[in-house]
This record gives structure tokens, sequence and C-alpha cells, in this order.
């Protein structure tokens, strides 16, 4: 992504991380989201392997396992 592109989606992840532990769905729905933004050439980079592990940990917690 080019510079500055990826600020919203950092924003997005703080924002997932900070409701986690009382609503883990709710940060799942916001993860997945975002996740679906990403063209195929850019999954797998940093960006969207943190917000791949937050979206496993949101699930998890949530009792829907990935």
């Amino acid at each position: 992504m080019p510079p500055g592109k990826h600020e919203h989606l950092t924003a997005v992840g703080h924002a997932a991380e900070a409701v986690m532990e009382s609503a883990p769905e709710v940060a799942a729905c916001w993860l997945r989201a975002v996740l679906n933004t990403f063209p195929p050439e850019q999954r797998g980079g940093r960006e969207h392997t943190w917000l791949t592990g937050l979206l496993d940990r949101a699930l998890t917690l949530s009792g829907n396992p990935p």
C-alpha cells in the first residue's frame, strides 16, 4: 500500500484490540471487514498478518475459533 494508505488499518486494529475483551464479536466483525479490503497481492504483508492474528484472537475469545 502507498504511504499513508494503511493508517486506517492501524486505527481499526487498535480499536479492535480496545474492545477485544469486552466485545470480541464486534472486533471480529471490524477485522473481517478490513481484511476483505486487501488486494490479493498485499495479503501476507505485515499489516495483513497483524490483523489476521487479531481476528484469530477475537474469534477465539468469542468462542468461534478459526
